[in-house]
């Protein structure tokens, strides 16, 4: 299939798409529509028969007639920009501060009381699933710790900001620059 067969053909899915979402919403505030249902479901009936044939400026006129519709009819149940933005940034919001809370958070050593391990200014990431899980405000924590990932000694993995690769046994983790 060439370009411009892909393009018609992701023209009449989309075509298609807004038809049936069209039906959806109509369904949905059929009560606050009223006779304006009718003429909804028959200019999305019009544009299924029309992506299903190869006729374009059919298609397109029939685009124009639902969406002209839509703007006049269902206006109202697009949503405002802030309820379109805010609930993805909230749900964004949320996962950013459970990951931080119960997976794995970064820490910057302030101090040198780690010398010669870890020097100050040093970032490590602590992998919280090793210790446990601890629900947040209560206290209580869950020590179904598995073996492989739990804290051992011996087991440290520092990143080095200028190279490519972790350092993975002690020796080569105890000077990490900054």
């Amino acid at each position: 299939m060439d370009g411009a067969g892909r393009q018609a053909a992701r023209v009449r899915r989309e075509a298609i798409g807004f038809a049936r979402d069209s039906r959806r919403a109509a369904r949905r505030h059929r009560k606050r529509l009223g006779e304006a249902r009718e003429a909804l479901e028959a200019a999305a009936a019009e544009v299924e028969l029309a992506a299903a044939g190869d006729d374009v400026e059919r298609l397109s006129g029939a685009l124009q007639r639902l969406d002209g519709l839509w703007d006049q009819h269902l206006a109202f149940a697009r949503g405002s920009l802030a309820r379109r933005l805010g609930v993805p940034i909230a749900i964004a919001a949320v996962a950013a501060f459970l990951l931080r809370a119960c997976v794995a958070e970064t820490l910057v050593i302030s101090s040198g009381s780690m010398v010669p391990t870890l020097i100050a200014g040093d970032r490590v990431l602590v992998w919280k699933p090793a210790y446990g899980l601890r629900v947040p405000f209560l206290g209580a924590r869950f020590r179904a710790r598995c073996p492989l990932l739990g804290p051992t000694r011996k087991r440290l993995r520092v990143w080095s900001p200028y190279a490519n690769k972790p350092f993975t046994s002690p020796e080569e983790a105890v000077a990490v620059t900054k």
